[in-house]
């Protein structure tokens, strides 16, 4: 993977928006950097927008971002996941049920 990126804007109402952009595979060997990455910022957004062209993810890259929706939640963040990826990853998804994660 690409690593991942973290852009934060302030809005005209002053709320900060990170916005996280993911690229190529999400998987067990890549999942510390990304965590390190939202956890480095997470006390400067509001909301967090993750999106991101997939072309491979395991169960340890959905378990991050189960754990980062999660813990927005928690911390009363709004969080938005939107992923892209090719068919046979959305089908995958959506048959075990992480649907919420795609476009």
């Amino acid at each position: 993977m690409k690593k991942g990126s973290i852009q934060i804007l302030q809005d005209k109402n002053g709320a900060s928006k990170a916005m996280l952009t993911l690229a190529d595979e999400l998987t067990y060997s890549n999942v510390v950097d990304l965590k390190d990455e939202v956890l480095k910022h997470f006390k400067k957004f509001d909301q967090l927008h993750i999106q991101g062209d997939i072309t491979q993810i395991d169960l340890t890259g959905l378990q991050l971002l189960y754990s980062i929706k999660k813990s927005c939640l928690q911390a009363k963040k709004t969080v938005v996941i939107s992923l892209k990826t090719n068919s046979e990853m959305e089908i995958l998804l959506k048959r075990s049920g992480f649907n919420e994660f795609l476009n």
